[in-house]
């Protein structure tokens, strides 16, 4: 019997002690400069990332034995009551997928889409300079009945998670909140560097770019937050998760009514695993192909607007190549910002009770703050929420919504619009270019016609006097040569000035003649054809009346 249990279930659990050794301090320098140097490795499989408002640790390359411990373990969880699991590559760590899709309720198809093997096909089609993007599942369970928030706007939930009537399974405890976010990534598909000399460091640098925000993220949640180092750091990539906490925790201990420690460590940890959620979200790095967009439209329109130029020496043929590839990198890009979109609009509406409008018809974190609940539990509109989020988290949401339509949407539209107006402008030009040297040709050809006009007759003369006929040359002089010379000469340059209207005169009336020849030709054949038959019918009446 034992032979055919799993093999994970065959493993004896790893001792709570042993995994706890494996997390170390993240405020200590040391661990810090080891983790931003490891953590976005290509041999780093996962983190886990355990803070609260004064204290947070980390631990990297997890096997499942550790997963399934300190998903058990709350011993620590006052101390560091915020948990962030990120598995990178989930093909390749199918058993820890397991032991956390069976914790949350994760469906099989689910754990089933995590754990396949991406085909070569797919990493063949990776050829787009984009930034991928990775895919966040958050679970977050901030209420006694506990729900996994999810992040994916594909993700299937368990029976658990997704049953929406919190008592329908009396026999199931009610789970306690653990404010976890969960952050899982497919392999990544990176294109084939330029020369295979450079593929290493081209796979480094891709794998960094893939997940800098994701690092960005982690970086911040230590004391030791790299972009402090920075002399100029990028204000759209800082978070402000940890302070938040402390800054939280500092105001609410300025009220008059003290709240039990239980209860603020609960608020605290419903902030910051909600502001975790968020900030996982808000990857403005992945804006950065709208400036290689410019540049590349800025390059192309000069490009374009001279190409039915004579002094244009740079090669036109690649115009429509680059415009197209840059039309599908940003039809991508406005794909994915619409999922983005649409994915937190699904993260706003919890809930959606009668009479309710607008984009975010009723939102939890518009009409309730933390943990109360001034209108009443969602439950009491029929359905619990969702998703579970504290205020300040909502609130960005909703701003990072409109952000996406107004800024990023609304860039992308206006690019792919230059695009077309681009596309259309070149192929204006290049058919006016193209007209233009149809009408030089016609010039050229009507002048050669005229030419010939011109000096057929002469040699058609010079012919004629160069005959050797001794009864004809004698009656020829230089002088006869030269005066036929001047009057053919003359008829035909006063022929040219009529000669496109004789042109046009001897081809109207050619075209004229065959018309009504044809037309003879068909009016007789039919009449030959009529009387044929007709005679034909007479012979058969006749033979019939006889």
């Amino acid at each position: 019997m034992a032979a055919t249990l799993p093999a994970l279930e065959q493993q004896q659990p790893v001792a709570v002690g042993d995994v706890l050794s494996k997390f170390e301090d993240f405020d200590a320098e040391s661990v810090f400069d080891e983790t931003e140097r490891e953590a976005g490795s290509e041999s780093c499989q996962n983190f886990v990332v355990e803070f609260g408002s004064c204290h947070a640790r980390v631990a990297r390359d997890l096997g499942p034995d550790d997963f399934k411990s300190i998903l058990e373990d709350d011993a620590q969880r006052a101390k560091y009551p915020i948990r962030w699991i990120n598995i990178w590559n989930t093909s390749k760590q199918d058993k820890a997928v397991e032991v956390i899709g069976e914790k949350y309720d994760f469906s099989e198809r689910l754990r089933a889409l995590m754990k396949m093997k991406p085909s070569n096909g797919a990493e063949l089609q990776a050829k787009s300079s984009l930034r991928q993007r990775q895919a966040a599942i958050g679970a977050q369970k901030a209420t006694p009945t506990g729900r996994v928030t999810s992040a994916e706007s594909a993700l299937e939930r368990g029976e658990k998670a997704s049953n929406t009537d919190s008592n329908s399974q009396p026999d199931e405890p009610p789970l306690k909140p653990e404010h976890t976010v969960l952050s899982f990534h497919e392999q990544p598909a990176i294109e084939t560097a330029p020369s295979p000399e450079e593929q290493r460091q081209w796979d480094v640098d891709n794998l960094k770019s893939m997940r800098a925000n994701m690092l960005s993220v982690l970086s911040q949640i230590s004391t030791h937050d790299s972009s402090k180092r920075d002399k100029q750091p990028n204000p759209l990539t800082q978070s402000s998760i940890r302070k938040a906490l402390q800054a939280l925790e500092a105001k609410k201990a300025k009220r008059s009514r003290p709240i039990p420690p239980k209860d603020l460590t609960q608020i605290l940890a419903q902030e910051g695993a909600s502001n975790l959620f968020y900030y996982l979200f808000e990857d403005y790095a992945a804006a950065s192909p709208f400036q290689e967009a410019r540049d590349t439209l800025a390059e192309l329109t000069p490009i374009v607007l001279q190409s039915d130029s004579r002094k244009m020496k740079r090669k036109t043929s690649e115009i429509i190549p680059r415009l197209h590839e840059l039309s599908k990198e940003l039809r991508e890009l406005r794909h994915l910002f619409e999922n983005y979109k649409n994915l937190i609009k699904k993260i706003m509406v919890t809930t959606k009770p009668e009479g309710a409008t607008g984009d975010y018809p009723w939102s939890l974190g518009r009409t309730s703050s933390n943990l109360s609940f001034p209108t009443g539990p969602p439950e009491a509109f029929g359905e619990e929420a969702r998703v579970v989020l504290a205020k300040s988290a909502m609130d960005r949401f909703d701003r990072l919504a409109d952000r996406l339509e107004w800024v990023v949407l609304n860039t992308i539209q206006g690019h792919l619009e230059e695009i077309t107006a681009l596309s259309d402008t070149y192929f204006n030009l290049t058919q006016q270019k193209d007209s233009q040297a149809t009408a030089k040709l016609n010039r050229s050809a009507t002048l050669l016609a005229k030419l010939s006009v011109f000096f057929l007759p002469i040699s058609f003369m010079t012919g004629y006097f160069g005959v050797e006929i001794t009864d004809l040359n004698q009656y020829w002089t230089s002088e006869t040569y030269w005066y036929s010379f001047a009057g053919i000469a003359s008829i035909s340059f006063l022929s040219l000035f009529f000669f496109g209207r004789m042109l046009m005169f001897f081809s109207d009336t050619l075209d004229n003649l065959g018309t009504k020849t044809g037309s003879l030709v068909k009016a007789g054949t039919q009449k030959v054809t009529g009387d044929f038959f007709q005679q034909g019918n007479s012979s058969r009446a006749t033979s019939f009346v006889s």
